[in-house]
């Protein structure tokens, strides 16, 4: 019982903290490859202060860098890449489901190659859910154009993100800060070439843009990826990864207390039902998954 209640509280940690990134992006007003170059950056530097405070000194045997953090750090900046350069492409509602996919890109990699059989709770949970997200936002008329695939491709190299993520805490048991650290590090250099490549300012803004930098780099990032990444040592990523799926709920909610813009009675409900449905999935699943009943 300890253990699923750890569970849920992490997983509702992560779900609050993802879904606070679209608004603190919004209230940034800076370049949206701006504000995923700094959020990797800053939190690679928080990661990196702990890792020296556990460490007491810096060995730099102790982190040297694997094909795992090197593929993870790629396919985490292509995501942000995908998502952002889609968002300029279609309505951000049609982005956000496409791109939030990547449980089901999970899942069947999981199924092909990790033999995983999933339990019939969670592949329920998946689909209930992710049903009532569409239904949440409203989506019609989706045409499958360039925006559309560049959001479909963001969800893939999210999935192959946390799956490796997955692989390196379930597998080679690496610890969280140092994985973490790697991965935004490298991540953060594939962004940054990026952005100098494509001309985007990165670096002259006001110090009130930097403040939200810095709390995109501790909340979406340090307390919402780095806990998922913290979590996928004991659990399947197609199982973990359900938790996004109530990001487009969290961040309305946000936008509902912080912006003060307006929330609908339906997407209420349908948001609250989504949220339910995901974590009792979650922690019902992961129950049957500790038990050995995978």
């Amino acid at each position: 019982m300890r253990a699923h209640l750890k569970l849920l509280l992490l997983g509702l940690t992560a779900w609050i903290s993802i879904s606070s990134a679209s608004i603190l992006v919004l209230l940034s007003n800076a370049h949206a490859e701006a504000c995923a170059f700094w959020r990797l950056v800053i939190s690679a530097f928080i990661l990196s202060i702990a890792w020296i405070s556990r460490n007491k000194h810096v060995n730099l045997d102790l982190i040297r860098v694997k094909w795992y953090h090197f593929l993870a750090g790629l396919n985490l900046a292509l995501h942000f890449i995908f998502w952002m350069r889609s968002l300029f492409m279609i309505p951000v509602y049609i982005s956000t489901l496409l791109v939030t996919l990547y449980p089901f890109y999970s899942l069947l990699g999981e199924v092909i190659v990790l033999r995983y059989k999933p339990p019939r709770l969670q592949l329920l949970g998946l689909v209930i859910s992710t049903l009532l997200l569409a239904l949440y936002l409203n989506i019609e008329n989706l045409v499958l154009n360039e925006g559309a695939l560049l959001a479909l491709l963001g969800g893939v190299v999210a999935a192959v993100y946390f799956e490796l993520g997955s692989y390196a805490r379930r597998v080679i048991k690496e610890d969280v800060v140092t994985y973490a650290l790697l991965t935004y590090t490298i991540s953060g250099v594939f962004v940054l070439l990026y952005a100098l490549v494509s001309g985007v300012e990165l670096f002259n803004y006001s110090p009130s843009t930097y403040i939200y930098f810095a709390l995109l780099a501790l909340v979406p990032m340090t307390l919402g990826h780095t806990v998922i990444n913290y979590i996928l040592a004991n659990y399947p990523a197609s199982l973990v990864t359900m938790i996004a799926l109530g990001e487009p709920f969290g961040a309305g909610l946000l936008a509902y207390v912080i912006l003060g813009q307006s929330i609908e009675l339906a997407h209420l409900f349908y948001g609250s039902v989504i949220v339910t449905v995901v974590f009792v999935t979650l922690t019902a699943t992961s129950r049957r998954i500790g038990e050995g009943s995978q």
